[in-house]
């Protein structure tokens, strides 16, 4: 591995959820459409062709970020393809979740037409040239292992997503007539529980972390490719 040849500088920029979506939803684009249930060939299902893109979505295009979890399917049309979009601990990012996410100045200034992300807040630029944060960090370290800063955390699909239906509610207890006795504490038909009873939904904090935890670690995921993201958490 050697580091990349371009003198692209580490920032970092503020999203919410839902612009993140958007921004894995035009990375997604890279790939062709493949029909329901086929197995994805990557020979023939990358770099798509679109108007704007008469020779095919280079790879250097696509995205791919560390932090969180997706699924593509790539069975839907553009626009429409990331499943799902979840925290390590399996719970969903929410549209108003707010991230910092590393990007290079390239990405940043709209290299690549992404969106959203060249008129995000800049939270992080300290003109640190990527290449540079590389090379400081593996001589620091002296051996690379991959599986300190690479995690699997994305896939594709195939298989057209059902979206959830609503739980069955339960009819209201109808008011006991005079031939039918009300029924007594322990005769059949516990106490109900409210639809979503025993849990609050909440996604957990993740703590004071800083925007961009070390700016060394941030470069790894850049080098591939990747996008690393931080849960930013709003004070009063």
């Amino acid at each position: 591995m050697g580091p990349t040849c371009r003198e692209n500088t580490l920032t970092g920029v503020e999203l919410t959820g839902a612009q993140l979506r958007d921004y894995l939803e035009f990375s997604a684009r890279y790939f062709v459409q493949t029909e329901v249930g086929a197995t994805f060939d990557p020979a023939t299902g990358t770099n798509a062709a679109y108007p704007d893109r008469p020779e095919g979505v280079p790879d250097y295009n696509y995205d791919v970020i560390a932090g969180l979890d997706d699924v593509i399917d790539v069975s839907q049309p553009v626009g429409s393809r990331i499943a799902t979009l979840n925290y390590p601990d399996g719970s969903a990012v929410g549209d108003h979740d707010v991230f910092v996410m590393a990007v290079n100045n390239y990405r940043q200034s709209g290299g690549g037409a992404y969106p959203h992300v060249a008129s995000a807040p800049v939270v992080y630029d300290e003109r640190l040239e990527i290449r540079q944060l590389l090379i400081d960090w593996a001589s620091e370290r002296g051996v690379i292992d991959a599986s300190e800063f690479f995690t699997p955390n994305w896939s594709l699909t195939t298989d057209a997503q059902v979206a959830p239906t609503d739980p069955p509610v339960d009819p209201e207890p109808s008011e006991p007539g005079p031939s039918t006795p009300a029924p007594t504490d322990g005769a059949g038909g516990g106490d109900a529980v409210a639809p979503g009873a025993g849990g609050s939904g909440s996604l957990p904090q993740t703590g004071a972390e800083g925007p961009l935890g070390a700016a060394l670690v941030a470069t790894l995921a850049l080098l591939a490719g990747a996008l690393l993201l931080a849960r930013r958490t709003r004070r009063c």
